[in-house]
């Protein structure tokens, strides 16, 4: 092992200028300025594969384009473009094929909803029946089906005011989407 204290003459290998430093250090530049001009003209080294560009068919469109092996394997890379992307995830993902999809929605509960729904609403007192939220603010109250309408094959069963319940916007959206469980009225 080398003794510490001991000290060297080096020379400046950017400004050619003789310093005095520890033997140990072995520095090739006098200061920092130098030793970073140094480093610009040096090459980095890369510790990353090369990037081997290949050519591929778009799924969309189908026109050949180019692009690299780590595209393909960071995110599969089908698609020359990402107006192509949407496109073809839009076409393909409705319906059935998207993960989101439970069954529909339907738009219209029969001639019998308005009037059942603001029965519900007066039945509740205006008061979603989870956070007990009272209208008048600016949160919406809706009115949901405890089970779902489109189970029924009649209107006036699936408007049943035993299967009406009064929820705010929010806690509307968290029965929906299963996040709590939908109250169950008791004496309806």
């Amino acid at each position: 092992m080398q003794d510490p204290t001991k000290k060297k003459i080096y020379t400046c290998q950017v400004c050619k200028k003789e310093f005095v430093e520890w033997v140990y250090r072995n520095r090739v530049a006098c200061s920092r300025t130098c030793a970073s001009k140094m480093s610009i003209g040096c090459p980095k080294p890369t510790r990353q594969k090369p990037e081997i560009h290949i050519t591929k068919d778009c799924l969309q469109c189908g026109k050949e384009y180019k692009t690299t092996t780590h595209h393909v394997r960071l995110r599969g890379s089908n698609f020359c473009s990402k107006d192509c992307m949407y496109e073809h995830s839009s076409a393909n993902r409705r319906g059935i094929d998207n993960p989101n999809w439970s069954g529909g929605h339907i738009d219209n509960y029969g001639p019998n909803w308005h009037r059942q729904k603001r029965k519900a609403i007066k039945r509740d007192k205006s008061t979603c029946q989870v956070c007990g939220y009272k209208s008048g603010g600016d949160i919406i109250l809706d009115v949901h089906h405890i089970t779902p309408a489109k189970t029924f094959t009649d209107f006036e069963l699936a408007n049943n005011l035993s299967n009406l319940i009064t929820l705010c916007r929010i806690c509307h959206m968290k029965v929906e989407k299963g996040k709590i469980p939908c109250p169950i009225l008791l004496g309806a």
